[in-house]
């Protein structure tokens, strides 16, 4: 297969439209990893997070299948899954709560940025947020703004 590449003519003010709809995608999509990295740091001070977090961790629950677990174990796992899912619900952690803080922040750059382009970026930002959370993640990262190539849609 063969990818053939035009140079796009666009008039100055379509290049100005693009510019600026780049720039504030690059915005938006900094701004919810600015909010979302708060909110983690919030949520990894509260110590009833950190004690089920360190429990459930410890117990081994992460390596170890459902079915091999007895019902004591199965019953103290969904205690403290309920507790840090409890948590991250509160200090706004689910993709949901990024849904909502991103419509209100696209609100200000809604003649560049659609809805749907917005909603794509906090689905973005909320990948990393699970990485951070249940994976080997260690923060969110911030987009250059060159480095920003395309609006997803």
């Amino acid at each position: 297969m063969y990818t053939v590449r035009f140079q796009l003519e666009l008039n100055p003010s379509e290049k100005r439209f693009l510019s600026k709809s780049f720039f504030y995608a690059n915005q938006i999509h900094n701004q919810i990893v600015r909010h979302a990295t708060n909110r983690l740091n919030a949520l990894f001070h509260d110590k009833e997070y950190l004690e089920a977090r360190k429990a459930y961790g410890e117990a081994g629950f992460s390596k170890k299948e459902a079915d091999g677990l007895s019902a004591s174990e199965k019953k103290k796992k969904k205690e403290l899954s309920s507790i840090m899912n409890n948590k991250q619900k509160e200090y706004g952690l689910t993709k949901t709560s990024l849904c909502k803080f991103v419509s209100k922040e696209q609100k200000k750059y809604k003649n560049y940025i659609n809805s749907h382009q917005a909603q794509a970026e906090a689905d973005a930002v909320y990948e990393g947020v699970e990485k951070v959370l249940f994976k080997d993640g260690h923060y969110l990262h911030y987009h250059r703004y060159n480095s920003f190539d395309c609006i997803k849609q």
